[in-house]
């Protein structure tokens, strides 16, 4: 029996051996699919799926964008630069493939009239020019997506939770050269700029994005003038550096404003004795937000890490967005607050090294050893700042800082009591709940930081898709 995809063929099948051949022809997973499928993720585009219960199957879909991407055969959907009519049985062939073009009619109304946008290239387009074919896609993707800009964006842990939600990231901006290298080395589509907030203007942010809608900035301006860590000091000027962030936010007027804080920012107050925490809301309710402060221990959200902090999440008051701050995933005891049966929270039992695959770098002297036993004793006497503490691998770590670099204090892995050593910069980022293959710039000290200071990623990614949720309806 000859095959049916030769269309030169004298027509002696019967209806049902020609119905079985039809029957048999691939419709999905062809190789134009195959190769566009493979240069979209080579192209850094995230989110893509095959979704076989979405009207018409179509072959590449972007579900939170609500795109949907047909390859259409040119022979079997009438490709106005290819098609060619067969030369037997034409009746059939007409019947049949404007059988086709009528259903891609019906399919193309019914996924409009559900949001959805349609993207459609001929099986040619793929295989002479596929990149075009991608940067369509991908222009389509972006223009869908909530804009977002990350002011003091460090390495970009708040960018990258927004990210997998579904934002499209502009740009970031901070001040450390080497945060914005790793911001650009993992974040395809958005721009680093290394700048001082306070010689930055709105007119220049304005034309770096190209006047382009902000739905959405977050940030979180340095806080280690607040820190409970050491002193604090209420004229340290890395304190005011959240009137920058107003600035911004004022001058760009996004829908909402996701900052993120130490929590000893509640407890701090002015040279007037008023709490710095009611002047940042009351700045951010007179510039046309509602503002309100949410308290967390990311350890409650999924991350492996006990990491108290706070984020001032403020709603513009002309909108009407559906706004709920998450509710807790994960406790101590797998039992919420208000007593829902949740997870458990997540250890670091399968983030550490195991001691043999250890640096050696990382283990302390005896002679550091001994220093921080004499200084344990004194800070329990003094009742003031850190000792040293030492993780349990059944449980999350301690929070990683900004100075973990300097001797790794807060959160050491204690084999027995003359093996003990610091968490390596691989280890920090896994327990900040960065993926494996986030890539940071710079030396030990600057690595270190960067993630110490990140916004856990899985953290910003939980806020995130509930502000996604809300902009979208």
């Amino acid at each position: 029996m000859e095959k049916s995809g030769d269309l030169n063929m004298t027509d002696v099948l019967t209806k049902q051996e020609r119905s079985y051949n039809m029957s048999q022809i691939k419709g999905k997973d062809t190789q134009p699919e195959i190769k566009l499928r493979k240069e979209i993720f080579s192209s850094g585009l995230k989110g893509h799926k095959i979704h076989k219960k979405i009207a018409g199957k179509p072959d590449i879909v972007f579900p939170k964008q609500k795109i949907a991407v047909f390859i259409d055969g040119c022979f079997w959907h009438k490709c106005p630069k290819c098609y060619q009519e067969p030369k037997t049985n034409n009746k059939f062939w007409s019947e049949k493939i404007n059988a086709n073009k009528r259903r891609d009619k019906k399919v193309n109304t019914q996924l409009k009239k559900d949001g959805w946008t349609i993207l459609r290239f001929w099986e040619h387009e793929i295989k002479v020019n596929s990149s075009r074919c991608v940067e369509k896609i991908k222009n389509a993707v972006l223009s869908n997506k909530l804009n977002v800009i990350d002011l003091f964006c460090g390495a970009g842990g708040m960018s990258h939770g927004f990210e997998k939600a579904g934002f499209n990231v502009l740009l970031g901006i901070d001040s450390n050269e080497n945060a914005i290298k790793t911001f650009n080395k993992n974040h395809k589509f958005a721009k680093g700029l290394c700048k001082d907030m306070t010689s930055l203007s709105v007119n220049e942010i304005k034309q770096i994005i190209r006047n382009k809608r902000i739905d959405v900035i977050v940030g979180g301006p340095p806080c280690q003038g607040f820190s409970m860590a050491g002193k604090r000091r209420p004229n340290d000027p890395r304190n005011s550096l959240f009137r920058e962030y107003l600035r911004v936010v004022k001058g760009l007027k996004p829908k909402l404003f996701v900052m993120e804080n130490v929590r000893g920012l509640l407890s701090m107050k002015d040279e007037t004795g008023k709490k710095v925490i009611d002047i940042i809301l009351d700045e951010f309710n007179k510039a046309g937000y509602n503002a309100t402060v949410q308290k967390v221990n990311t350890a409650d959200y999924g991350v492996p890490q006990k990491r108290h902090r706070i984020f001032i999440i403020g709603i513009k008051n002309s909108s009407s967005i559906n706004f709920s701050f998450p509710e807790q995933t994960h406790s101590k005891t797998g039992v919420s607050k208000d007593g829902k049966k949740i997870r458990f929270w997540n250890n670091v039992k399968n983030i550490l090294i195991e001691k043999e695959g250890a640096d050696k770098n990382l283990f302390y002297s005896e002679k550091l050893i001994n220093g921080f036993k004499r200084r344990e004793e004194n800070n329990k006497k003094r009742n003031i700042g850190f000792g040293w503490s030492f993780i349990n691998p059944d449980e999350p770590s301690y929070t990683i800082s900004a100075r973990y670099w300097k001797d790794g204090a807060e959160a050491l892995v204690k084999y027995d009591e003359e093996t003990i050593r610091m968490l390596s910069s691989i280890e920090c980022a896994l327990i900040q709940s960065f993926p494996k293959k986030y890539k940071f710039v710079g030396n030990k000290k600057e690595i270190y930081s960067q993630i110490g200071n990140a916004v856990p990623p899985a953290m910003a990614e939980k806020i995130a898709k509930n502000i996604y949720e809300g902009l979208k309806c």
